[in-house]
């Protein structure tokens, strides 16, 4: 993983849109084919009761919901805080980059497929029988088990992971979303404050994440 300090030295030039979740999308960087940035959506509407529905600044969403208004400087920390093990399931080679308007962005090696085409986020995949996919699914839960971290999002729908298809016969996921959970990131949700509440949250969220995409043997 990058240094924390690494940081890109000129602005970045997006390019289309190449993938996107809820709170960020990836783009390809004009002029440099074998990287992508991520960077989050400018707004979040929420819907309320009685037909109420605001639309927030992306910054002002994440400051006031989990007490950080840099998502992407964030999550880069965060994930140059996790087991080495599970190191190769992150993007790799990451920097911080801006674009000419002075938005974040996380720059990061595209993740290609064995024949040279991008990997894609489960949801366009779908249901996966790839067993070896599921072993690393594995790896990864365990590290994090046994280092007690919990990472709420990682696991929570589709769009956080993508499948990497090493070869035909062994796939594997990408973890696009890494963020903690506990006191820091989820400061107005006091049950989260506690470990063994989000050591909970975090394996439903797996339960529900593995009933949804796994692949069921045809009797």
């Amino acid at each position: 993983m990058a240094d924390k300090s690494e940081m890109e030295s000129s602005p970045i030039v997006l390019g289309d849109i190449v993938e996107q979740g809820v709170f960020y999308r990836f783009y390809s960087i004009q002029g440099v084919p074998h990287r992508w940035a991520k960077k989050m959506v400018g707004s979040r509407t929420k819907r309320y009761p009685f037909g109420l529905t605001i639309t927030y600044p992306m910054w002002l969403y994440t400051r006031f919901k989990y007490g950080v208004s840099d998502m992407i400087q964030y999550e880069l920390q965060i994930s140059q805080t996790m087991p080495r093990e599970i190191q190769p399931y992150f993007l790799q080679h990451p920097s911080l980059g801006r674009t000419s308007g002075g938005e974040s962005l996380l720059c990061a090696d595209r993740v290609l497929d064995w024949d040279g085409l991008p990997s894609q986020t489960l949801n366009r995949v779908g249901r996966v029988s790839n067993e070896l996919f599921w072993q690393h699914v594995q790896v990864i839960c365990d590290e994090l088990e046994r280092h007690h971290i919990y990472l709420l999002g990682v696991f929570h729908g589709g769009n956080h992971v993508l499948v990497q298809r090493l070869s035909q016969n062994e796939w594997r996921p990408v973890l696009l979303d890494v963020v903690k959970s506990g006191r820091t990131l989820y400061p107005f949700q006091i049950n989260l404050w506690l470990g063994s509440s989000v050591r909970t949250k975090f394996h439903r969220q797996l339960q529900r994440f593995r009933n949804r995409f796994m692949a069921r043997p045809i009797a």
